[in-house]
């Protein structure tokens, strides 16, 4: 699971796709990937 330090209203829900995850409305820009373990 992730955890964010401040919750807040994403503009999508969370995707994953191809083993990444995507996050968009996030503190890092517009759109986040994670590679995931």
């Amino acid at each position: 699971l992730w955890t964010l330090e401040t919750p807040r209203a994403l503009d999508i829900a969370p995707i994953i796709a191809d083993g990444v995850l995507y996050v968009a409305g996030s503190d890092c820009g517009s759109i986040c990937a994670y590679g995931l373990p």
